[in-house]
């Protein structure tokens, strides 16, 4: 989505994959022809066999099917990997693994769909896939607005509108305090609203995380003024620190040697339960990746 990579399931790639399809692929023909990458929007279409034939057995990152083709020049590079871009966006092709140890990807692996995902349908009906990808997309992030759940897929917001608008009944219209804005929620979710279950809950959440890309309006987890500790330049996402789900920190990780350094940055003084929830939470880092890790305070 949004030509970012997405880990899905193999049950929901065909459903994104139909959802998405035009609209991404509109985009990208406007973009590449635009820019001069190609001078049509089928300009690339000779690739696709020649490329077909050379996954037929295995998956290959761009730098093998560049060794494959005998490609050497940064040109022939460019326009592979775009095309490969562009074969994943029609649902020929799909990333199947990424290499490099499990907490940094090294490169892509692409596959052909029909090799690695045999039997999977992406031929769905259109309008039903996007319905389905809405309520999907409610239930996860709701209440949210149509220009959230245009942000999200990277659909116009005339297209999210009108997919909202067929779910009908489904939904009911929800006001958040504070905000003039009218969200939507699926209205089978509403009594999941009548609890608070954030309380006392600390989370340090990766770059680029789900939550944080959910929403186009930021504001209800994150306040303005630290906008920009978050959203970066050149599209850097930090980390950050989610306290009873609200972004009140950042942090990165860096090795040094054979330790890891854990650089927290709170936005204020936390208080000592907050403090505390947060090291259970290092904690559990150190469990989950095996690293030894030493905590960084301003």
């Amino acid at each position: 989505m949004r030509n970012t990579v997405h880990i899905v399931t193999k049950a929901q790639f065909p459903v994104i994959q139909a959802a998405l399809r035009k609209s991404q692929l509109s985009e990208w023909n406007r973009w590449t022809v635009k820019t001069g990458s190609k001078e049509s929007p089928d300009s690339w279409e000779r690739f696709y066999d020649p490329i077909l034939d050379a996954l037929d057995t295995e998956p290959r990152s761009v730098a093998e099917l560049m060794t494959h083709f005998g490609y050497s020049t940064l040109e022939e590079k460019i326009v592979l990997s775009r095309t490969v871009r562009e074969m994943c966006l029609m649902g020929i092709l799909c990333i199947a693994y990424s290499r490099g140890p499990w907490y940094r990807s090294r490169e892509n692996a692409f596959a052909r769909v029909d090799r690695w995902l045999p039997g999977v349908d992406v031929s769905l009906d259109e309008d039903e896939a996007r319905r389905k990808l809405a309520r999907w997309y409610l239930n996860a992030y709701g209440p949210a607005s149509v220009q959230d759940f245009a942000y999200w897929t990277g659909m116009k917001i005339s297209e999210a509108r009108l997919i909202t608008a067929s779910l009908g009944s489904e939904l009911v219209e929800v006001k958040i305090t504070g905000q003039k804005r009218t969200c939507l929620l699926l209205e089978k979710d509403q009594d999941e609203l009548q609890t608070d279950k954030l309380e006392g809950s600390v989370r340090l959440l990766p770059q680029f995380d789900a939550l944080i890309m959910g929403h186009k309006d930021k504001t209800r987890f994150l306040d303005e003024e630290h906008r920009k500790n978050v959203f970066q330049t050149r599209s850097v996402v930090s980390a950050t620190v989610l306290i009873n789900g609200r972004v009140l920190g950042v942090w990165k990780i860096l090795k040094s040697k054979k330790a890891w350094n854990l650089h927290l940055t709170p936005f204020h003084e936390f208080t000592e339960n907050e403090t505390d929830a947060l090291l259970r939470e290092i904690n559990e880092m150190r469990g989950f990746t095996g690293f030894e890790i030493h905590e960084h305070w301003p």
